[in-house]
């Protein structure tokens, strides 16, 4: 689990010092870190009793659980969607021929919001790993009703405000929004 909430710091710094273009204020950073550093304990509160009261029947353990090896899959691809992605934006945005156009290449030509769709990815399996299946939906279908009904479409009025017929021509090239053929 320290590799898990390890990943999940150095993945926040990284996008700070090396992606983010946005000041973030003192407030909104207090509000980002209590709410990491919650999410984190509650996963590691419940990895505890998992690991704790379950009864192995091989040396492997709970490595050895299918439940765990899709956790540690669908964080490792969740981390490297978001990451790579909002890597690939930022080097569309520093070239300067294309200030003012979004941006609609990479793996954001899969899906408007891969971003935030490798967020959930991340932080499902890290639920998923640390206390099971049920957690882990828990986790994910939270994650995917607060995008797609709250911070998708606030996103989404923004780039078309801001972008215009550009950001129409690529919604309609990119029908998908969170994740590629499914939503």
């Amino acid at each position: 689990m320290s590799a898990l909430v390890l990943g999940s710091s150095v993945k926040q710094i990284v996008h700070l010092l090396f992606v983010s273009e946005q000041e973030m204020p003192p407030k909104s950073a207090v509000v980002i870190s209590l709410f990491n550093t919650i999410f984190n304990s509650a996963n590691t509160l419940l990895s505890l009793w998992t690991t704790s009261s379950m009864a192995p029947s091989s040396a492997a353990g709970l490595s050895s659980s299918p439940a765990f090896v899709v956790g540690i899959g669908l964080y490792a691809v969740g981390m490297l969607t978001e990451m790579i992605s909002e890597f690939q934006r930022k080097a569309f945005k520093a070239d300067p021929t294309n200030k003012g156009t979004p941006y609609g290449g990479g793996l954001f030509s899969l899906a408007t919001n891969i971003n935030c769709g490798g967020y959930t990815l991340w932080r499902s399996g890290y639920a998923i790993t640390a206390a099971g299946l049920p957690w882990g939906i828990m986790v994910g279908t939270w994650f995917f009703y607060d995008f797609a009904t709250r911070a998708i479409p606030v996103l989404d009025h923004y780039c078309t405000e801001r972008y215009g017929d550009a950001w129409v021509k690529i919604k309609e090239r990119v029908p998908y929004r969170l994740f590629p053929f499914i939503y």
